[in-house]
């Protein structure tokens, strides 16, 4: 008996070890939760229906920011003056990306990575 709780103990530890590596699921924009998703959702559709000689430059990247997932509405014309918007999972603003002052700091973004862009882009991101 004494070898089979030895046993047990050992799987069990080794089961505990084992999940601890799985990561834990992305409960943004989860599909079970539809309002989470409608606000990306609606800047997609403005960008994809904008009809401006400037909207094949626009794209979406998502990172993490904070511990939090992030969402940054980019452009990548280069003779354009813009200033990229940071929003978090739900929709709240974060500011603007800025290398300087208030805003969200380029550098403290991690596994930052395309979201969305149009079918036209021109953008090579």
């Amino acid at each position: 008996m004494k070898h089979l709780t030895s046993v047990f103990s050992i799987l069990l530890l080794i089961t505990i070890c084992a999940c601890s590596d799985i990561p834990a699921p992305d409960t943004c924009l989860d599909p079970e939760n539809a309002e989470s998703a409608n606000w990306l959702q609606t800047i997609i559709d403005e960008m994809e229906n904008d009809t401006s000689q400037f909207a094949i430059y626009g794209y979406i990247t998502t990172g993490t920011y904070d511990g939090q997932r992030i969402f940054i509405i980019k452009n990548c014309c280069v003779s354009c003056s813009y200033v990229a918007p940071v929003y978090s999972c739900s929709g709240q603003s974060l500011g603007f990306l800025s290398y300087q002052g208030n805003g969200v700091h380029p550098d403290h973004i991690d596994g930052e990575e395309l979201f969305w862009k149009r079918s036209d882009s021109v953008c090579t991101i």
